[in-house]
């Protein structure tokens, strides 16, 4: 089964990442972007974790799009996906080596660019002091990013799955991912005064480290329900067919 894995994550390396040269210039745009033009702009606020955590998110989804949406509709569109379910490789393996690829490379992109930022922000702000998160901090986002990485690969395979093309693909994802950022805004501008401000207590009085763990607990839940939806809609007949 390892070994198995292994196979499809190698295949998908070389062929999602190292032979893809829209991939290849995300990466080349994103870590300037991220990592040096926005610490810069947002100087010192960029250690402030309600900040970052819209790094968190937004750049795993921003450097996997092209290889989620890819991952099984542009193999339907290419008449490769038919060779490879043909295979003895299991379910288990095809799906999770898939998964695995894009949760590698978007979760060490996402380090690598906050990395950038901090040595942007001593660089450029340091004034001769070390900026540096703390020890919990540091272990929190490295725990957030990954599980940020593993939730939005997940969702993009499970919507590649069933899409016909890599455009239907793209916006089903895309679709999916507005809905998922933009809903919790939506309801926290459409609860009522009181309750609004009896959850702003609460954020303040619990503080963001204890509020990012029950966050990674939330996360955790999210991909267990979205890796169960996609493990189920993997029915190898069914793909071949279509």
């Amino acid at each position: 089964m390892i070994d198995d894995i292994k196979t499809v994550l190698w295949k998908e390396v070389k062929e999602e990442i190292l032979a893809n040269k829209q991939v290849q210039l995300g990466l080349l745009v994103t870590v300037p972007v991220f990592g040096v033009a926005l610490p810069w702009d947002a100087g010192r606020s960029f250690m402030e974790m309600p900040y970052l955590l819209i790094f968190l998110a937004a750049i795993p989804l921003v450097m996997v799009i092209n290889i989620l949406t890819d991952s099984f509709a542009g193999e339907r569109e290419r008449h490769t996906l038919e060779t490879l379910l043909s295979t003895r490789l299991s379910d288990h393996a095809i799906l999770s080596g898939k998964i695995l690829a894009a949760v590698a490379y978007a979760w060490g992109t996402t380090l690598l660019t906050i990395a950038v930022g901090l040595i942007t922000i001593n660089i450029v702000f340091g004034q001769g002091r070390l900026w540096l998160f703390s020890p919990l901090e540091g272990l929190l986002i490295i725990l957030i990013t990954f599980l940020v990485s593993i939730l939005i690969t997940s969702a993009g395979v499970m919507v590649s799955l069933r899409a016909s093309t890599v455009r239907q693909a793209e916006t089903g994802f895309l679709i999916g991912m507005t809905a998922i950022f933009f809903l919790p805004m939506a309801i926290a501008i459409l609860l009522p005064g009181d309750l609004k401000e009896s959850l702003l207590n609460w954020l303040i009085n619990t503080g963001l480290d204890n509020i990012m763990v029950y966050l990674a607990f939330m996360l955790i839940v999210l991909i267990a329900a979205v890796l169960s939806i996609a493990m189920n809609r993997f029915q190898r007949s069914k793909l071949i067919l279509d």
